[in-house]
């Protein structure tokens, strides 16, 4: 049996899906968001689908910023900084292109 401190000379099994899923709920809710964005503008109200995805982009930032490294799992790429920069400059550029595109005329 490892002491504190010490790793085990046999190594862990890799876990089931559902769990590595549920470790990497960051990233998971964020996609959850955006990809009903996408099913919303999908169905016709892409101005608030638009809004929603880009809600979605930007709830990954806020993660990315207010987490600790060692429950951001996936959503950490880079240094804190450029990852909520990055998403967050993304984010909110979806959000504005969806309100200030002008509806289509029919």
């Amino acid at each position: 049996m490892p002491v504190d401190g010490e790793e085990s000379e046999y190594p862990r099994p890799p876990r089931p899906w559902y769990q590595q899923l549920v470790g990497q709920w960051p990233l998971v809710t964020s996609t959850a968001v955006v990809l009903a964005g996408v099913s919303v503008g999908a169905a016709g109200a892409w101005r608030i689908g638009s809004t929603i995805a880009g809600a979605g982009v930007l709830l990954a930032a806020l993660l990315r910023l207010v987490l600790p490294r060692r429950l951001v799992g996936l959503l950490e790429t880079r240094s804190r900084t450029i990852d909520v920069l990055v998403t967050t400059l993304m984010g909110a550029g979806i959000v504005i292109v969806a309100w200030t595109v002008s509806p289509a005329r029919h």
